[in-house]
């Protein structure tokens, strides 16, 4: 997967892992202090526990100041992850390991490919079509329409509330310090229609009683905010049974491959905004490669 041929020599640690995941506790508070997110903070504990506990498994150092270079080469060579989801631990690891005076990720300069990575799953139009058509349920078909038609993370979609959506357009609080990074996605035609629909729908799951979030799910007694987790195991399950081999943010790619393939002058600062990335080299890695195009591009030379 990795090449990374120079190693050092390690220590064997006798310290339990005990008091590696109560580092990781403690770094979790701090981080409650500087009022990063709840689902984030959950997030980064669960990585942080689950490489720490690969090293010790593996016979690494683990204990946050003792990490060294032949520990991370370690994880990059054998954590059997893909390299983005790799490269993402390691981002969490690097600001982890700061607190404890160890820069040793910084250090070593690691590079890391550029390229989109092959195991993205695209979504073609009529795979996005079967999938909305076997949505029996309302609210599974609200939450794809919202991804694929406003670019929505499924935890902003989770999140999104009534008082969100105005006639015009969607205010969407996404990734970030603190409450997240807002941003305003113009609401199409289409999709505000959309919304009606599913807004008479919602009154009988709900049963006249009021909840602030536009996506609410029935259950046996009552109904269930939804939850990222909730709409992950929704949309698997959608895909099992119409074959459609894609994930939930595979419906903000294709949100982001359709717009710009319609915009006239292909300003990918436009689409930038509309995902609200941090910059243009993101985005750009959501529009697939359309190799037809690229040939007729060619021959017009």
């Amino acid at each position: 997967m990795f090449f990374y041929f120079f190693f050092t020599e390690g220590e064997n640690t006798t310290e339990r892992i005990g008091d590696a995941m109560a580092e990781i506790d403690k770094y979790c508070r701090w981080l409650e202090r500087r009022n990063r997110k709840a689902d984030t903070i959950t997030a980064y504990r669960k990585i942080l526990r689950c490489v720490l506990t690969w090293l010790r498994d593996n016979g690494r150092e683990y204990l946050p100041e003792r990490i060294g270079e032949d520990d991370i080469i370690a994880l990059l060579n054998g954590y059997e992850v893909t390299e983005t989801t790799i490269k993402h631990y390691i981002g969490i690891l690097s600001t982890f390991l700061k607190r404890y005076d160890n820069p040793i990720i910084d250090e070593m300069g690691l590079l890391w490919n550029e390229q989109s990575h092959p195991n993205v799953k695209w979504m073609e139009p009529d795979e996005f079509e079967r999938l909305i058509e076997a949505a029996e349920d309302p609210t599974d078909r609200m939450t794809m329409l919202l991804m694929a038609y406003a670019g929505l993370r499924r935890s902003e979609a989770a999140g999104l509330r009534i008082s969100d959506i105005f006639s015009d357009r969607l205010t969407i609080t996404g990734k970030g310090h603190g409450k997240g990074k807002t941003r305003i996605v113009p609401l199409s035609r289409k999709l505000a229609a959309e919304i009606d629909i599913y807004m008479a729908r919602r009154q009988e799951i709900l049963g006249g009683i009021e909840d602030p979030h536009l996506l609410v799910a029935p259950r046996q007694k009552g109904w269930v905010e939804l939850t990222p987790l909730y709409i992950w195991r929704r949309i698997r399950a959608l895909c099992e049974r119409t074959g459609v081999d894609v994930s939930p943010h595979s419906f903000r790619r294709y949100f982001a491959t359709q717009i710009y393939a319609r915009m006239p002058d292909k300003d990918i600062h436009v689409l930038q905004q509309l995902l609200g990335h941090s910059s243009p080299e993101t985005t750009a890695r959501y529009l697939r490669t359309d190799r037809k195009a690229m040939c007729q591009a060619v021959e017009r030379l």
